[in-house]
């Protein structure tokens, strides 16, 4: 029971991960493309 629990936990903290990395992504090719619309 506690191995799957922190094996959920796991992979929350994969997904948020993933999730922050993708949001700067996002971040970087909107400031990106002002830049070289500007």
């Amino acid at each position: 029971m506690s191995i799957i629990t922190q094996g959920n936990g796991n992979l929350v903290q994969l997904i948020w991960l993933v999730l922050h990395y993708f949001m700067l992504y996002l971040l970087f090719r909107l400031g990106l493309c002002f830049l070289i619309s500007h």
